[in-house]
Formats: structure tokens, C-alpha cells, sequence
């Protein structure tokens, strides 16, 4: 990368980085408490969380596999236009 000599940060483009880092810190957070409730509430949800905390991982670590896990579920029911079923 080639620094013109006009080129010069300035504080609002260090501001702009620091809002856009907030955000995704703001919507990360949000996410796992979004992942936690829904572990609350669906029983398949709860047994993928256990078996995690199982495997030795930390609640942290198991929240963000339970979601990346429903982030997988959600786009094969999308592409293979299905409905969500609960197991029996």
C-alpha cells in the first residue's frame, strides 16, 4: 500500500472503526443470549448443549457451537424448503 503525503487518519475514521467494532461486539452478545434462551426452551437444543459442556468445552464455547449448530439447521430447512419437525 502506497501512503500519498496527503493522506492523513483522522479521529472520525478511528471513531467509525471503533462504532463498527461495538456493533459487532453489541450483536455478538446479543446472539449468544438469543442461543442461551432458545437452549432454555427446546429440549434438542438443551441435549446439544450438554453434550458439548460434556466434551470439556465452557459454557461460551458451548453456546457459540449450539449456534453455529441452529445457524446450519436453519439454512438446510431453507434450501431444502422444509419445515422444522421436532424429533420424538
Amino acid at each position: 500500500m502506497r501512503l500519498y503525503r496527503w493522506y492523513k487518519p483522522h479521529l472520525s475514521v478511528a471513531l467509525h472503526d471503533l462504532n463498527l467494532h461495538l456493533a459487532y461486539l453489541l450483536s455478538s452478545a446479543a446472539m449468544m443470549t438469543a442461543v442461551d434462551r432458545h437452549r432454555k426452551d427446546a429440549p434438542e437444543s438443551k441435549k446439544y448443549y450438554e453434550k458439548k459442556r460434556a466434551e470439556g468445552k465452557t459454557h461460551n464455547q458451548a453456546i457459540r457451537t449450539l449456534g453455529r449448530h441452529l445457524c446450519r439447521v436453519i439454512f438446510n430447512l431453507l434450501t431444502e424448503d422444509r419445515m422444522y419437525e421436532l424429533k420424538n
